[in-house]
């Protein structure tokens, strides 16, 4: 029976519209703004419990692509009145559920459950970050944003996530957050949220969660009043200018994968989290892997946008690499006496090296970029996780995945160095040394793959660069299809289809 009030309700809600031109629109979209608010109550609330359903339902609405936008058909004006509605919904829920999240995760308190809020919110920021460098006003009606109404009250749309930010210390637009003393407001926030469960406790909420039994009226969907719940779940302090009600402070990109990484490491420079112990593991890894998932999904068809990604993963990548590189070195740092309990787990070595992959653009280390980076010693750092002196084995595949995304995208200076191209090929000989994990001598493999398809990307690459990497990569082309031939007879599929493809794709070279 629930069944198929779920698969027919969406339907009948449109009836009870007076306009009754939406039609296909699914239930949870119908309901969204109530939906949202009754997540944010739950965040809010002192049960670990209704958090953790809060944060499933949120990761189902955005499996589903409710919270996310709406969904462009052909020939469809985007000055259509039931768009623009859908859109507004759409956005402004989406950006109040993604403002608590942000906010309840920066605090310093850890409860069991607060992975699956990371996980929550990092789905919901990767789906408004493919459109999150719209600059242009008139791209707008993706965020519902009504030229004709919205200009003469002067209305600026809910942008759930955005790349534009005044300084790269924000979390908030213009809030400048990583610039203050974030250990003494981390701990002013605990003590506010001990005052605030014990408020509760005296008081009976059961009235508070319960609802009068009337039909709701679909056509004020779009109007409820989020804006009180959102206000009490706001962190803030009283001279934050985040608390201004009419102001909306996108969450920006860089500072939402900033805060996730400093909560997972602990050897920052501005380390304000306290759940650095074996039992937030699982807390710390989901962090590390949504600032990776945020960071990837950075991606855009036309170049102008490809421009300004670029450059906002450069400010990303100057903000939290050098962080990550220490915490990978503290691992590996096996000369010096380390205590056991001071030892970074590999799964978060892992996901630093993830991380630190992820934050690559194209062309990395071009001498005439504004960001310096220096190429050669974070290959040098994946090298040395690459070896047999590395136990874990995620660490290794980790580390191979990284160097072949570095073979991916570094610049053609770097990669005509023989040392580069030297490096690059000892990384994959010493993971297809693993006889034990396939995994690691796939990631192995993907390095010779890039290196490879360098050479054959005929109508991305300059015809002169392609052919200054093709002469720097020639020398090393028996090796490099003797270590193909012999990943043939692996007993994994997916590791013989890509010593095919490299053998497929340097079979025409000289």
């Amino acid at each position: 029976l629930w069944k198929s009030v779920g698969d027919e309700g969406g339907q009948a809600t449109m009836v009870s519209r007076k306009s009754r031109t939406s039609f296909g629109v699914t239930l949870e979209e119908n309901l969204l703004p109530f939906l949202v608010k009754s997540c944010i109550e739950s965040l809010n609330d002192v049960s670990w419990s209704r958090r953790v359903a809060a944060c499933a339902a949120l990761i189902d609405l955005a499996e589903k692509n409710i919270l996310a936008p709406v969904p462009r058909q052909t020939k469809l004006d985007s000055s259509n009145k039931d768009f623009l509605r859908r859109a507004k919904r759409r956005a402004q829920s989406s950006f109040d559920i993604l403002t608590v999240c942000v906010r309840m995760i920066v605090k310093n308190r850890h409860w069991d459950g607060k992975a699956d809020l990371v996980k929550a919110a990092v789905k919901i920021g990767c789906s408004w970050s493919a459109v999150a460098s719209l600059y242009d006003e008139k791209q707008w009606a993706v965020f519902g944003w009504d030229p004709e109404n919205d200009v003469k009250n002067n209305r600026k749309p809910y942008v759930p996530v955005s790349l534009d930010s005044d300084s790269p210390n924000d979390l908030f637009r213009g809030d400048r957050w990583f610039e203050c003393d974030l250990e003494q407001e981390a701990n002013i926030e605990d003590n506010r949220a001990e005052d605030d469960i014990k408020e509760s406790l005296l008081v009976d909420n059961t009235d508070s969660f319960t609802t009068k039994d009337c039909a709701l009226n679909f056509d004020e969907v779009d109007s409820i009043p989020i804006e009180e719940t959102l206000d009490s779940a706001l962190p803030c302090t009283e001279d934050s200018p985040s608390n201004a009600k009419d102001d909306f402070k996108s969450v920006t990109l860089a500072g939402f994968c900033r805060a996730l990484i400093y909560q997972a490491i602990r050897n920052c420079k501005k380390t304000f989290s306290t759940v650095h112990d074996n039992d937030s593991l699982l807390y710390r890894a989901a962090c590390l892997q949504g600032a990776a998932d945020m960071l990837k999904s950075l991606h855009s068809s036309v170049d102008t946008e490809l421009t300004r990604l670029y450059a906002h993963k450069q400010v990303i990548y100057q903000a939290i690499v050098s962080d990550l590189t220490e915490v990978v070195y503290e691992n590996t740092n096996t000369t010096g006496p380390t205590q056991k309990s001071d030892k970074v787990p590999p799964l978060i070595v892992a996901k630093c090296i993830a991380c630190i992959s992820s934050t690559f653009w194209k062309d990395i280390g071009k001498p005439s970029e504004s960001v310096s980076t220096d190429v050669s010693k974070t290959l040098e750092l994946f090298h040395l996780n690459c070896g047999g002196k590395q136990p874990a084995w995620t660490v290794r595949e980790a580390a191979a995945f990284g160097a072949s995304k570095l073979a991916r995208y570094v610049c053609v200076e770097q990669l005509k160095k023989v040392r580069t191209v030297e490096t690059l090929i000892d990384c994959s000989v010493q993971c297809l040394k693993d006889k034990k994990f396939w995994r690691v001598r796939l990631a192995g493999l993907c390095i010779l793959k890039s290196l490879s398809d360098r050479v054959s990307q005929k109508g991305n690459i300059d015809e002169q660069e392609r052919q200054v990497i093709f002469e720097a990569l020639l020398p090393y082309k028996e090796q490099i299809i003797k270590l193909a031939r012999r990943s043939l007879s692996d007993n994994e599929s997916k590791v013989t289809a890509i010593g095919s493809a490299i053998c497929g794709a340097i079979s025409w070279w000289p």
